[in-house]
């Protein structure tokens, strides 16, 4: 089972604090400030789950969402 998720969220605590709730629950985690950093990490990693912040710097979460919908239409 793919149990890989990736954060994103320009609020670093609150990207930590996800962190460790979703790897005490044995998921692989990567974690991102913003969105254009979070495209580079999915082309080289793709996971099935993003969970992301909506309002963020440089592109929000639904500029994001149609970006990596792009890359992988199943994500």
């Amino acid at each position: 089972m793919n149990q890989e998720i990736l954060i994103v969220d320009d609020e670093p605590r609150l990207t930590e604090s996800l962190k460790i709730i979703f790897k005490n629950k044995g998921f692989r985690v990567q974690t991102s400030c913003d969105g254009l950093e979070a495209i580079e990490i999915f082309r080289g990693s793709p996971v099935k789950v993003v969970l992301t912040d909506i309002q963020m710097p440089n592109m929000n979460g639904f500029d994001l969402f149609c970006n990596l919908k792009k890359i992988d239409p199943f994500v």
